[in-house]
């Protein structure tokens, strides 16, 4: 998960607001600089606010979340109740381990760009990376997690993400997904965050968020990943979108959970005609490239199943198999050129 509109601190949001106001009044446009300039303005957007040592080891960089990061995130998500949380050493050996196995070319990224990785508990979702800029507006990276990844298998954490989309209606309607046993939620955090770390750094899509626009200056047309599929940010082209996208939700975010669960099935076979790998991907260029990779990943690198089941009463009522549908191969040639 990208922060995206939903980690845009309250003091950035203040920021962007007074500028946009005092600019309306004046009828004068704001430069890019002058947006740039309040883009970083929060101390969490600051590299300098941040001790990095590039030269550290990933794992070494798990340290406290600075309170000021941690107070955006709060204040966003409307969480007193969020702290700290310091991983224990098994947690901190299995971190380890799935490092390694996040591609080469992710973790060169890692190591140069990514700041911190904070644990945060109780947190909303499996955690986020979010975007700091130097003075010169080079891009690094923040990533926060949710120790509850480390509770979950691999395939629990996947099911519980993708029934939160739905609401207990009392039909017995169930989604599972199936991405083996060998691995914890962590593997998928890792995977999906790294995803977005890079595209941070390297602009697979235009932009992460909406709010780094104006620093990119890229459209879809200038997006291999995003083109053909994408209109803009979060709104598909008419042949890539479904019907019940608009009321996907996740971790009851958005006013979610909108769509019941008998509606399960139907949204599925939607899916399964889209170009998206994932319904979590359907919400943004962003969350697609992120979460195709992810899938990607699991399935064809580290042999792992990712298969989604619709089941009511020990019946399959739909199954789906994302990298089997022919239009989300048609797009998987572009992610094997990022190993």
């Amino acid at each position: 998960m990208a922060k995206k509109v939903r980690f845009l601190p309250v003091a950035g949001m203040a920021a962007l607001a007074c500028a946009a106001a005092f600019f309306s009044a004046c009828l004068i446009a704001p430069s890019a600089h002058d947006e740039f300039l309040s883009l970083k303005k929060p101390p969490s957007r600051r590299l300098s606010s941040y001790a990095f040592n590039p030269a550290s080891s990933l794992v070494s960089r798990v340290t406290p979340v600075p309170r000021f990061l941690l107070d955006d995130i709060r204040k966003l998500d409307g969480r007193d109740d969020y702290a700290a949380y310091a991983p224990s050493a098994a947690e901190m050996k299995t971190l380890t381990e799935y490092l390694a196995l996040v591609p080469p070319r992710h973790r060169k990224v890692m190591r140069e760009r990514l700041i911190g990785i904070y644990f945060i508990s109780p947190f909303m979702g499996g955690g986020l990376a979010d975007w700091v800029m130097d003075d010169a507006g080079k891009v690094y990276a923040v990533l926060v997690i949710n120790p509850d990844v480390f509770r979950r298998s691999l395939s629990d954490w996947l099911t519980y993400r993708e029934q939160s989309c739905f609401r207990d209606d009392g039909s017995g309607v169930k989604v599972r997904v199936d991405a083996g046993r060998r691995f914890n939620g962590l593997m998928y955090l890792l995977l999906h965050e790294a995803a977005h770390i890079v595209d941070y750094v390297e602009n697979h899509t235009p932009f992460v968020e909406p709010v780094l626009e104006t620093v990119t200056g890229r459209g879809a047309m200038d997006s291999a990943h995003a083109r053909g599929v994408w209109e803009e940010y979060g709104k598909p082209l008419a042949t890539s979108g479904f019907s019940m996208r608009g009321n996907v939700t996740f971790y009851g975010l958005s006013g979610g959970p909108k769509i019941p669960a008998a509606g399960a099935s139907e949204l599925y076979r939607e899916l399964s005609a889209s170009p998206f790998a994932t319904l979590y991907g359907s919400q943004s260029w962003a969350e697609d490239f992120a979460d195709t990779f992810m899938a990607y990943h699991l399935a064809k690198k580290l042999r792992e199943p990712f298969v989604v089941s619709v089941e009511k009463e020990g019946r399959t009522l739909f199954r789906y198999s994302p990298l089997e549908s022919p239009r989300v191969k048609a797009r998987l040639g572009y992610l094997e050129k990022l190993y």
